[in-house]
């Protein structure tokens, strides 16, 4: 019976990063990346987190998805006779919050230029979202009360 790809793989302990009680940033794939990338992530991850979760003024789960393209043959197979490519890191990017998910994805070869790019991303979708949500309230006044009337300043 073939593997499905959408199966469900267990995260091991120590790529799962605790930001408080009901939050987490879990990243995936970090094993291919040098620690200086990882601590560069980690950083870029946390700054955007707390940005995401004001914006969103809920609880977020955080999901980064590594992949890392060319990386050098010596790495994987003990071979010294290929020479050295340029590594190409894929980032895929989810949010989950408790009304909304948003995802994001892109690839590059500078790993900090890409978590930024992706995190952007994502942070526009929110605010995109949650501006569109704050037209609601103003539809839902009562007949006959404007905004003007309900003290604010616009």
């Amino acid at each position: 019976m073939p593997k499905s790809k959408h199966t469900a793989t267990p995260v091991p302990a120590e790529h799962i990063v605790p930001d408080s009680a009901s939050e987490m940033i879990q990243y995936v794939g970090v094993h291919d990346l040098t620690e200086e990338e990882r601590a560069a992530v980690e950083e870029i991850a946390a700054k955007f987190h707390d940005k995401i979760r004001r914006k969103t003024r809920h609880d977020t789960n955080l999901t980064l998805h590594f992949k890392v393209h060319g990386v050098h043959k010596d790495e994987c197979h003990g071979e010294e006779e290929e020479p050295e490519k340029r590594r190409k890191f894929s980032l895929h990017l989810k949010v989950v919050t408790p009304m909304h998910i948003f995802e994001s994805e892109d690839s590059d070869f500078d790993i900090r230029k890409l978590t930024h790019e992706v995190f952007d991303h994502v942070l526009n979708q929110v605010e995109h979202k949650y501006h569109e949500n704050q037209g609601v309230a103003s539809r839902l006044l009562a007949p006959g009360q404007s905004r003007k009337t309900t003290g604010r300043l616009d």
